[in-house]
């Protein structure tokens, strides 16, 4: 029944403001992903297009966000390669993505912070977020620089190439 709920959520056209119902059903299906790497695998692709439907509503997207947090310090190999999409939530520039930005920008964060996460030529991403026109996005960014510089303080500068050929390609 949850993965009913869920899949009908993610066909829905147009402005999907999710009912109370579908809210739960699609949460709990985010939970029940972190249970077993089989149901991992066979539900992320769900849940991650559920994340990247842009007309879904925003407290939606910020709780599956975390959600996928949980999901990838449970089963990281699983999710490795859908990871790339929390990055691309990040250039999202809606006025409706103020919050869903900020809380992808959080679990990167605390997933880099907690070693689950390797930083490597998507700190570009996060340096970009300097430029946010949100304040609150650009204090965390600058308190994220702080916290790995205080870590390694050579990793910044180790990953300076990797971040100016990322830029000279796009």
């Amino acid at each position: 029944m949850i993965l009913n709920i869920a899949q009908q959520a993610l066909k829905r056209e147009g402005e999907a403001q999710l009912s109370h119902m579908e809210r739960s059903a699609v949460l709990a299906l985010c939970k029940i992903t972190c249970v077993s790497k089989d149901l991992c695998q066979e539900h992320i692709p769900l849940i991650f297009g559920l994340l990247m439907k842009p007309n879904l509503d925003k407290v939606t997207r910020a709780n599956i966000i975390v959600s996928v947090g949980d999901i990838y310090q449970r089963h990281a190999n699983t999710v490795e390669d859908q990871v790339k999409k929390l990055y691309q939530i990040l250039h999202e520039t809606t006025e409706d993505s103020v919050l869903v930005r900020r809380q992808a920008l959080l679990v990167i964060i605390h997933l880099i912070l907690n070693g689950m996460l390797k930083l490597r030529g998507e700190i570009v991403d996060i340096l970009m977020l300097l430029l946010d026109p949100d304040e609150q996005i650009r204090n965390q960014v600058m308190l994220f620089l702080s916290e790995v510089n205080a870590k390694d303080s050579n990793l910044i500068y180790n990953l300076f190439p990797k971040a100016i050929h990322r830029l000279s390609i796009e």
